[in-house]
């Protein structure tokens, strides 16, 4: 009897514990989600993935909540592939993703929404351009992930979007295709890169850093399916699976000399 009570106890306080915790947003999205943005400009979270309804109304793969219900934009953008990163620069916002068009306009991954409508940043990535993540850094958007150019400008992997225009910073030779940028920060004011990819030559693979010239190799090399950066208490952490020529397993940290 005792141990049935202990039991029903446990039970109960589980449950109790759900309750306080976890709040369903009117029946969520009908698929997967990806990415999420908390916009302080507007008050709006805004989610992106691949999904068609959120909270029951047609949001093709791009939704908002405004902490009480869902709203989409006119036609989001095509439902065949995901929203992967959403961030606003210069006032407006930004998406990008492996999709193709958005609000019926052919955009190739990349979009800018002013208020009303998607708008085209000129032809946007190539080579089937998938956008993986954006960085912004001294009033540049720097767009990451797996394409071989930008409008006209040929920049591979990585390209620079200053609010009219594209510029290259692409790797010097870079393999495309199954290769991509995942991610970027700035350490020790220099900017690192962080994907899986490699260079033509195959000395730049995985993680790199532009020194404002030329990009180099991150130590004595330094290679793996690098998924994630950021900084914390000034050294680098560096997440993702399949490292090698560095300690630990699927995360480690980097002080600017060495890796452990």
């Amino acid at each position: 009897m005792k141990k049935l009570f202990v039991i029903s106890a446990f039970v109960i306080q589980y449950n109790l514990i759900l309750a306080q915790n976890y709040v369903g947003l009117q029946n969520g999205l009908n698929f997967q989600g990806k990415c999420l943005y908390s916009d302080s400009i507007d008050q709006i979270l805004f989610t992106g993935g691949l999904f068609t309804q959120a909270g029951g109304i047609q949001a093709t793969c791009i939704a908002n909540w405004n902490n009480s219900s869902w709203s989409s934009f006119n036609a989001g953008v095509d439902d065949r592939n995901s929203v992967n990163s959403i961030i606003r620069f210069n006032g407006l916002i930004y998406v990008g993703g492996a999709f193709r068009t958005a609000g019926n306009k052919t955009v190739n991954g990349i979009t800018r929404w002013n208020g009303t409508s998607w708008d085209t940043l000129f032809s946007g990535l190539h080579s089937n351009g998938s956008l993986k993540n954006f960085f912004i850094d001294d009033n540049l958007l720097y767009c990451l992930g797996a394409f071989d150019s930008a409008g006209t400008e040929r920049s591979p992997l990585v390209a620079i979007w200053d609010g009219n225009n594209w510029s290259s910073l692409g790797v010097p030779g870079a393999l495309i295709g199954a290769y991509s940028i995942n991610d970027a920060v700035k350490f020790n004011n220099e900017l690192y890169f962080g994907g899986f990819f490699t260079d033509s030559s195959n000395t730049l693979f995985d993680l790199i850093k532009w020194d404002g010239n030329i990009f180099t190799k991150v130590g004595n090399g330094f290679y793996g399916n690098i998924l994630s950066l950021t900084i914390f208490q000034n050294e680098m952490y560096i997440a993702g699976n399949n490292f090698g020529g560095v300690p630990g397993s699927n995360i480690v940290k980097y002080d600017g000399s060495q890796f452990t």
